[in-house]
């Protein structure tokens, strides 16, 4: 339970000040979700998220990649970096929680399709 007297105990990331509260219905794009992961794999080699560097792992034009950039912006999912910086976003925890789900769920999605796939074989085999 929150209370008046562990209010001194929060990180500024936890309070209610720095984490943004965020619509439920605000769902990223396939597109937007592309640029999640990739900037979840930028994140994890420590690795600046440069507009080379992600338009080498999503694809596509850079209008496109800043229009995605800027509505993961409004949903609360990235910061944008100022230019001088060299990266043009950050994750916020949002978006790193987002980011890891959608990988976990594009490989759920891969190891359902393989299990199925093996399943058929072996039913064509004992038929």
């Amino acid at each position: 339970m929150y209370s008046e007297k562990s209010a001194h105990y929060w990180t500024p990331v936890q309070g209610p000040a720095r984490v943004s509260r965020m619509n439920s219905t605000t769902r990223p794009s396939a597109h937007e979700l592309t640029v999640l992961r990739a900037l979840l794999r930028l994140a994890r080699r420590r690795a600046p998220a440069d507009l080379e560097q992600l338009l080498v792992r999503v694809g596509g034009q850079p209008s496109e990649l800043r229009t995605a950039v800027r509505s993961l912006e409004r949903a609360g999912y990235v910061e944008r970096r100022s230019p001088g910086s060299g990266a043009v976003a950050r994750l916020t925890m949002s978006g790193f929680a987002v980011a890891v789900a959608a990988v976990a769920t594009r490989r759920d999605a891969r190891v359902r399709a393989a299990k199925t796939i093996k399943k058929g074989r072996a039913r064509r085999r004992a038929a």
